[in-house]
């Protein structure tokens, strides 16, 4: 296999422990630092096919991304990480079709599965493919973050409405799967890549940690802080006092900066501020609705941008290509000699140019020191294109934000195409720029 140079050093612990009630432990990890893997399965079935399902995924997985995900070379980041996600797909798919038909032909382990979940840190990026509730999470600067969503039937429920998150949690269906590897030969997997930077820390889990929140407990312990080895034994404490009755699977990994690397890192003023620009995002009308992990699939297409005081942002006519979400400083926006409007945290402008070539029609420019993340409207397409549900809740977010402006405009039909938020109406949410 060729290794392609990375330019982190990962820290990396995992633990599987059969709790205090089973006989047998259905868990299988992979916990491959030398390559960036690692992954938890849940088996389930009778006599022992979870067992038997969980190793099954977790040998094909392993073989796999050993002998594709590296083997080839891209001269772009974003060609590499479709190609990893390509890869991931393939495996869990192979280990979909395995399973099922080991199952069919032998009575004994009829009806077994697992679920999975997989990540693959590869250069600046980590690849997750998930399925079943089994969880991955993130854990970055003060920031706790879900990158999974369980297939069960009540989140399925959430979706729908007939529930809401925090009754899912208690329901009785919150054990119900509706997607796990094997139960059928074909399963949908979710597949997402996402910025990693120095500090980061991953963890990945089966329900044995997370299921006491059914019991009104947090999904994982409140102290989430100190080295691998020590979070794992933490864990296990966790579950042994709740009652361990089921098997407990973890991997934790901590990211640092690889100092024999040549590569150079982003320069930590670049690195994007999770908190602030998840707590900026979800109050943009383009992106209601959207849970945690969609977010962050947001956030990796977005560029961290630092202009100075003075800085023109764009001019008016020149054509823009750009969303802009303000998440420190301020700017004036100015047509003809007049300022028609001042922004500042919270603010956002230019979502016009995700949809077409428009030419701005105003002038934008820094008069206090401004951070601002940007949204080009290739990487808009791009999410466009290969996340289904991402897309339907950005479009229908589209049009039900532009109908409310033209009901508005026509209402008062001499008013400016552009309003700050202080100055507009409660029909329009958020300022307009083209």
């Amino acid at each position: 296999m060729t290794k392609t140079p990375t330019i982190f050093s990962l820290n990396s612990q995992s633990i599987s422990d059969v709790g205090l009630t089973r006989q047998q432990n259905e868990d299988t990890l992979i916990h491959e630092p030398d390559i960036g893997l690692f992954a938890v399965f849940d088996g389930m079935g009778g006599h022992e096919g979870g067992e038997v399902a969980s190793h099954m995924a977790a040998t094909i997985v392993e073989r796999l991304v050993r002998e594709k995900a590296h083997a080839k070379i891209f001269s772009r980041t974003y060609q590499r990480s479709r190609y990893i996600e390509h890869v991931m797909n393939e495996a869990m798919g192979l280990a979909c079709e395995s399973i099922y038909n080991t199952s069919k032909k032998h009575q004994l382990e009829k009806g077994m599965g697992t679920t999975a979940s997989v990540m693959l840190i590869h250069e600046r990026k980590v690849t997750i493919a998930h399925v079943g509730d089994s969880r991955i999470y993130l854990l970055r600067g003060q920031s706790k973050i879900r990158l999974t969503e369980d297939h069960t039937l009540a989140q399925s429920m959430v979706e729908s409405g007939a529930l809401t998150a925090e009754e899912a949690i208690r329901s009785k269906y919150s054990n119900h799967l509706t997607r796990v590897l094997g139960i059928q030969p074909h399963v949908q997997i979710d597949v997402a890549t996402y910025d990693v930077m120095p500090g980061d820390r991953f963890i990945v889990c089966s329900d044995g940690l997370t299921r006491y929140e059914q019991q009104g407990q947090p999904a994982l312990p409140p102290q989430l802080t100190g080295v691998p080895e020590d979070l794992i034994e933490t864990f296990r404490a966790w579950s042994h006092t709740h009652g361990a009755k089921d098997n407990m699977t973890a991997v934790v990994v901590d990211v640092a900066p690889n100092l024999d690397s040549n590569i150079t890192l982003i320069p930590s003023y670049q690195q994007m501020p999770v908190d602030e620009a998840l707590k900026t995002i979800k109050h943009i009308v383009l992106f209601k609705h959207l849970n945690e992990r969609e977010m962050m699939t947001i956030l990796d297409r977005c560029e961290h941008r630092h202009l100075l005081e003075g800085e023109r942002v764009f001019e008016e006519h020149q054509a823009g290509e750009d969303l802009f979400m303000i998440l420190g400083g301020e700017l004036q926006i100015e047509k003809d000699n007049h300022i028609l409007a001042t922004l500042s945290d919270g603010d956002h402008f230019g979502e016009m140019a995700l949809i077409g070539e428009y030419p701005r029609s105003a002038t934008a420019h820094v008069t206090k020191d401004l951070t601002v993340l940007s949204l080009k409207r290739s990487d808009f397409y791009d999410l466009l294109q290969t996340n289904a549900q991402l897309a339907r809740k950005l479009l229908w977010n589209f049009l039900w934000m532009q109908s409310r402006r033209l009901r508005s405009t026509s209402n008062q039909p001499a008013q400016l195409p552009f309003l700050s938020p202080q100055h507009a109406s409660t029909e329009i949410d958020q300022p307009i720029v083209q």
